[in-house]
């Protein structure tokens, strides 16, 4: 046996002067592990590792949460604002006219003054009032009508309308020559083409100047005279004036402003053409 021995311990000399190896001495004394208590061993360890391992994501679950992402991007995302022609045309010219303007109560307001879908421009600046129409073939923002008062434009009832008609009221009053309204009724948006009629009061019965029997038609027009200079209009008539819900003070402004300003005005119209469509379908397969 110690013939064996010594060429084996050599051996093991031999192999540990190239490489220094960390092996742990044998416990002869331990019974030696079975085979199938090996394999136990290294499926339990084999199980463990699976359990305590983070699970890989799927291509399904990133495809999701790349999908929702994507939702919640265009739910976020604002349409932009569409600025409509004549929007940008009073814009142009309020900023024009807040740079001359002395802003002594001067106001302006969109006002649907006839019935189709664009708004005109009321123009109350100090004593001076104007309207604008936007006249599309052109694409300008037109002169539609202007007057002046005693006081302030915004003042009192001196500028009032019949929304949607296309008539519009102004105050008047002199010294001795009576107060009263001037009426303009506009069929289309064009100044040389307005009916005009004045209710003077010192025309009326009583009155110092010869009568006018245009006072025939006082409750066609809504209006009454209560006596000297207290002529008034009835709940037909619209004040364009401070207390308007739509009215602002003159300052620089943009299209964009505009448009979200008086963003129910336009709502309304549309409104309005959406209704016409639908009444428009329903007769139509009435009829079929």
């Amino acid at each position: 046996m110690k013939r064996l021995i010594l060429p084996m311990t050599a051996l093991v000399l031999l192999v540990s002067g190239c490489a220094q190896i960390n092996v742990p001495p044998a416990d002869y004394n331990e019974p030696a592990a079975t085979a199938a208590e090996t394999e136990t061993e290294a499926e339990t360890e084999t199980e463990t590792k699976q359990e305590t391992t983070r699970p890989k994501e799927t291509k399904e679950t990133k495809e999701t949460s790349d999908t929702d992402e994507d939702t919640e991007d265009k739910e976020t995302e604002t349409e932009p604002i569409e600025i409509e022609p004549w929007a940008e045309r009073y814009a142009a010219l309020l900023k024009q006219k807040d740079n001359v303007s002395e802003h002594l109560d001067a106001y302006y307001a969109l006002v649907k003054l006839d019935s189709d879908k664009i708004p005109e421009l009321f123009l109350l600046d100090d004593v001076y009032m104007s309207i604008y129409y936007y006249d599309a073939e052109n694409d300008k923002a037109e002169l539609l009508l202007e007057d002046a008062y005693k006081g302030s434009a915004v003042d009192d009832s001196n500028v009032c309308i019949q929304p949607e008609t296309g008539k519009v009221a102004s105050a008047f009053s002199t010294m001795g020559g009576g107060s009263g309204y001037n009426f303009f009724f506009y069929e289309a948006m064009d100044p040389l083409c307005a009916e005009r009629y004045n209710f003077n009061n010192n025309e009326d019965k009583d009155g110092e100047m010869p009568y006018n029997d245009i006072w025939d038609r006082a409750e066609e027009f809504d209006i009454q005279n209560n006596g000297y200079h207290d002529v008034t209009l009835g709940d037909t008539w619209t004040v364009i004036g401070k207390e308007f819900e739509d009215i602002r003070k003159l300052k620089p402004a943009d299209a964009e402003t505009l448009t979200i300003d008086w963003l129910h005005i336009l709502d309304d119209i549309h409104e309005t053409e959406e209704q016409e469509e639908t009444e428009e379908t329903a007769k139509k397969k009435n009829s079929d």
